[in-house]
């Protein structure tokens, strides 16, 4: 609905910016001339990017659902599955806070160890959690370590190539 009255907005957003006399700040302006490209744009267009981000983003946050559902699963923890989406939602929100140390490691754990708390799981959880942050540590090794092989390989193969 915000998309056909966009000018509308950005003119009654630009009216109240500059009757409290803000439109001077140099990052208010900046929002501002990005706010009338945006208003400019095509409607069409617009919807159809909007559409896009929003099936990418539930496509995102879906597999990561199933991924956190699995390990859960995986690590045998005694819990539903209506808990597990609340208790991973709660914590993909949180993990954009940048308040990261080695990847998130502690906070994120906190996180799900209260979270986890908050439905009567206490066994074993904080060695799951850190076992499964450890997992996700080796993955992400092993997928570098493979990028590498990987670019060795063809730079390897394009100067054959040149020669």
């Amino acid at each position: 609905m915000l998309i056909f009255f966009k000018e509308k907005l950005f003119w009654a957003i630009k009216r109240l910016i500059s009757s409290i006399n803000y439109s001077e700040i140099s990052i208010i302006k900046k929002s501002l001339a990005y706010l009338e490209w945006i208003s400019k744009q095509d409607h069409k267009k617009l919807l159809k990017t909007m559409l896009k981000v929003t099936l990418l983003s539930i496509g995102y946050l879906t597999i990561g659902m199933l991924y956190h559902y699995s390990q859960v699963k995986m690590l045998n923890i005694p819990i539903d599955i209506w808990p597990i989406i609340f208790i991973i939602s709660i914590s993909q929100i949180l993990s954009y806070l940048p308040l990261h140390i080695f990847g998130g490691l502690g906070f994120s754990e906190m996180t799900e160890l209260y979270l986890f708390s908050l439905f009567g799981i206490f066994t074993n959880l904080p060695a799951a959690l850190i076992s499964l942050r450890i997992l996700a540590y080796l993955f992400q090794i092993i997928a570098l370590i493979w990028l590498a092989i990987y670019a060795a390989q063809k730079d390897t193969k394009r100067t054959d190539t040149i020669l």
